[in-house]
Order: C-alpha cells, then structure tokens, then sequence
C-alpha cells in the first residue's frame, strides 16, 4: 500500500522516532541523545533547522526540571542562554522531583518557582533577565515574574496586625488526623487501621498517583503551619506522648519530606539559626552538608524513594537545629514558632517582589508611550 504521507511529514517524525523512542529503547540514555541532537545541529544550517524546535522542547523540560528541584547553576545557565523560556508553558510533559517525587503537568519554569515560593530561584530569574534581555524586554519579563509571586493569605486580627490565614479546610484536614492519632493505642507495636488509612490518605494528597496542576495542588507550607497550630490547639486531646510522637513523625514529618528542595536545605542548616539570622537582617550562608539536603547528623532530609518505608515520616522528623532522630513532640512548639516566623518573612519578600511589580509595570507603560 502506497505511503500518501508527504515526505515533510515523514522527516518531521524522525527526531521523535528516533531520539525519543529508538535510541532510549536502545538504552541511550536522555541526556546523551540530546547531547548528539545537538552536535548534528550544528554541523550545518539544515540540519540547525531540523534540529531547532526538538532541542527547544528538551532545554524547557530540562529547565522545568532544574527548578522544581532547585538546580541553580544548571537553571541560570538555560536562562541565560534563552531567557524567553521562562513563561512558556509545557502542557503535555509531566515533571516528576527527584527528591520529593511530587508530579506536575502543565507548568511552565516560572509558575513552578513562584507557586512553591521558590525566593531564590526568583531571583535568579530576575537577575538573568537582567543579565541577558534588552531592558524593555528585561522590564516585562521581571514584572511577570514579581506580579507571579504567590502571597500567602492574609487578615487582620484584633490587633490590627497583618497575619497569614490558615484555610479552613487546612485546618480541619490537620484536626481530623489528630483525632485519629488520639485513638491510637499502638497494639502489637502498630498502628490500628484507621489510624492507617487516614496515613494512606494524607501520602495520596502529598503524593497522588496523576500528575496534578500546580494551582490544584495542596499548599505545603501553608498545611505545615495548619498542622503546628492544630497541634497546639489540640495538644490536649491527645491521651498520652506515644500519640504526640507517633503524630509529630507520621504526619509531620511527611509533609516536611515534600518541601521545595530550597526549603529543605534551610532546615538541614538549621531552622532556628537561619531565622535568627534574617531577623537579624542578615543572610545566613548554607553550609555544604545542607546543600546537599543531608541534616548535621549525615541524614537524608529527603526519603529514598517514593514509597520508603524508611526516614523523615516513617521514623523521624526534622527539628529546629537540624536533627532527626530523638526529636520528638517535645520540641514541636520551638519548631512550630520558627516555621511561623520564616513563613511571615517569606511574606514580607513576596510582598516586597509585589511592589516592585507595580513599579516595573509603570516603567513599561513609560517604554509604550
């Protein structure tokens, strides 16, 4: 049977069928294949062309990749080399951590950086734009960017103070896990089903199976303080500490393993020193062993894979100088108040990227005129 596709269409095909499909079916890995996609594109202008868009889509997926687990140097460098990246979307890729195993679609470099509160990588982002853009195009991309940042919730409260507001069905989630921990009675050394299943479900919210959109997934550092406050709200209904432990290391420590990678090199360096030290108004250096997501004691921040049963939420939690194991839910009020005090700081930046937004956007009406 005669072949009535174009042939146009059919050479289209072969980067596909090649290098997405033949030559990692071959076991070349995804890296390699791009890295000879890039050689040949640069032997001559045809195959530049060919060429072209295949590696635009690689270097987007490796960007998005790079700033979901907060890689930087590997970021800037992309940026700089083609800055237009950071807006465009990637609808049809799914974005899996390699540290938190969280899974994303429909994200684009910016949305992840400025929906996880990602500060650094933001200004990053600002300053390549800087760096690498003409200053009209500079003006604009840093105004998407300042105007992106996600604030947390706010009201006032009977003091007239600015304070961050829990969700309400935040707060509810965190009370119902509670109750459940405040039945448990540890038979055999283990937990009961219900005690179980609702683990199950808070791992499914943290973890689900799809690939969710970032705006429809749960707000991490928000649920953490819902889960400090409920705490200490709650502290009573608990009947003994075996419940407060299991509690402070099944639950909170799980949501603490699905932090931003930025967020968790602040708790290996040690929450309680890098507040102090921003408080302060000074910028705390992290130290190597942080970088690497390893707490004082040599221990993993992060979990080994996406199902361990081992680690921060199975048999220990990070506390506020950076140790895991022997922290127990003694030392949850100190954590609970450093972990309120970063977030409003947090706020504060994002509040201050807010206002420099409003005065990038009047200096692009000033270009249009």
């Amino acid at each position: 049977m005669a072949n009535n596709r174009k042939i146009t269409e059919i050479i289209a095909d072969v980067p596909n069928e090649i290098f997405n499909k033949a030559m990692l079916d071959a076991g070349v890995s995804y890296q390699n294949t791009t890295t000879v996609m890039s050689g040949l594109s640069q032997t001559c202008k045809p195959l530049n062309l060919f060429f072209e868009q295949p590696l635009a889509n690689r270097m987007l997926v490796t960007l998005c990749q790079a700033v979901l687990d907060d890689h930087r140097e590997q970021a800037r460098k992309i940026i700089n080399t083609n800055p237009n990246l950071l807006c465009i979307p990637l609808p049809n890729v799914i974005i899996e951590s390699k540290f938190t195993f969280q899974r994303f679609y429909d994200v684009s470099p910016l949305m992840i950086a400025v929906k996880r509160r990602q500060i650094e990588m933001m200004k990053l982002m600002i300053e390549c734009c800087d760096q690498s853009l003409e200053v009209k195009q500079a003006t604009l991309a840093k105004s998407k960017i300042l105007f992106a940042g996600s604030l947390y919730p706010t009201q006032l409260n009977a003091e007239g103070k600015e304070e961050i507001v829990i969700p309400p069905n935040y707060a509810k989630f965190a009370k119902e896990l509670i109750d459940v921990f405040s039945e448990e009675g540890f038979v055999g050394g283990k937990l009961n089903e219900k005690t179980t299943l609702a683990l199950q479900l808070l791992f499914n919210t943290l973890l689900p199976n799809e690939a969710v959109k970032l705006e429809d997934y749960l707000d991490v550092e928000l649920f953490l303080l819902a889960l400090y406050q409920a705490y200490y709200d709650h502290f009573n209904t608990f009947q003994n500490w075996d419940q407060r432990d299991a509690f402070c290391i099944r639950v909170i420590g799980l949501v603490q393993s699905v932090l931003s990678p930025e967020t968790a090199k602040i708790f290996c360096e040690g929450l309680d020193d890098v507040v102090t030290a921003l408080s302060n108004g000074k910028e705390r250096k992290l130290s190597e062993q942080a970088l690497k997501h390893l707490l004082k004691d040599g221990t993993a921040f992060y979990r080994l894979s996406r199902y361990s049963q081992a680690g921060q939420g199975a048999n220990f939690l990070c506390g506020i100088y950076a140790r895991g194991f022997g922290v127990t839910a003694g030392d949850l009020p100190h954590l609970a108040a450093a972990w309120r005090s970063y977030v409003e700081q947090k706020l504060q930046t994002c509040k201050t990227y807010a206002a420099r937004a409003e005065e990038s956007v009047s200096v692009v009406r000033d270009f249009m005129r």
